[in-house]
């Protein structure tokens, strides 16, 4: 069993690049480490082709840093994903929170209206400042790997965007995405 976390510069606690992988297993753990490091299981022992997937020092104290921190960044990122949603619900669809769930809000994701099309939504709201992103790309459409129906995760693909949000987002900064939205949104 393990479990893998990203630490991309979108995700609540970010390294600048990379993730990590917990186990419990430690046959899995001694693999996986020798794999990071080029294959090798002791200096200049190699067991099989790997990787350089070593965080940083660097990396690995700004991790540090956000892990004291979490509690705090998760609290702001519902903060401001809570003021964002309740202004634009009108004319965004953002997933529903289950009962009792909590969301850290790693992306905050909407679905344009029907007809929008993200790119050009991306392209007008970057050109006014406000740095809109792809919600997810369609993975479904590999060539080589078997075709499935995903009516949900192809509807996605189709109609959404990543918001702006990050912890230290300021009151002005959250209006001005606000605004930007709801002005390209009308104009079209």
């Amino acid at each position: 069993m393990l479990s893998t976390f990203s630490f991309h510069p979108r995700k609540v606690l970010t390294t600048g690049e990379g993730g990590v992988i917990v186990t419990d297993d430690e046959a899995l753990s001694l693999r996986l480490k020798a794999l990071r490091n080029h294959g090798q299981s002791a200096p200049g022992v190699f067991d099989e082709p790997g990787v350089n997937l070593r965080l940083t020092e660097i990396g690995g104290a700004m991790g540090e840093i956000q892990i004291r921190r979490l509690d705090e960044l998760v609290g702001a990122r519902q903060s401001r994903a809570k003021q964002i949603r309740s202004e634009l619900e009108s004319v965004l669809t953002f997933q529903a929170v289950h009962p009792g769930a909590t969301t850290n809000y790693q992306t905050l994701a909407a679905l344009l209206p029907t007809g929008t099309k993200p790119q050009d939504f991306i392209t007008k709201t970057r050109a006014l400042g406000v740095q809109v992103g792809l919600l997810s790309y369609d993975l479904g459409n590999i060539a080589s790997l078997p075709k499935r129906a995903m009516p949900n995760a192809a509807e996605c693909i189709r109609r959404g965007v990543a918001l702006p949000l990050y912890a230290s987002m300021s009151d002005e900064e959250i209006a001005r995405v606000i605004d930007v939205v709801r002005r390209v949104l009308q104009t079209g």
